[in-house]
């Protein structure tokens, strides 16, 4: 039951480290939404502001990666859980 408790901890952590990491995510995406939103209007940026874009679908791509795997892990440790008990 202890090594168990240990397992739990350790996994609780990651779960913890990438809800962290999806957080920082998040801002980043909101920053460069904003400066998409503002280079699209200047004829000069708007080459940078398409390549915004794609960093954009990058950390959209990200996120929702991270997510799979925190649901994931979260599923797996329910499952140890209730095969201790």
């Amino acid at each position: 039951m202890n090594q168990m408790t240990e397992m739990q901890q350790i996994a609780q952590k990651g779960i913890d480290q990438i809800h962290c990491a999806m957080e920082q995510i998040d801002w980043l995406r909101s920053t460069m939404h904003i400066v998409r939103e503002r280079l699209q209007g200047e004829k000069d940026f708007q080459h940078l502001a398409k390549l915004l874009g794609l960093a954009i679908y990058n950390t959209d791509d990200w996120h929702n990666l991270l997510d799979c795997e925190r649901e994931s892990l979260e599923n797996r440790l329910k499952v140890a859980e209730e095969m201790q008990q």
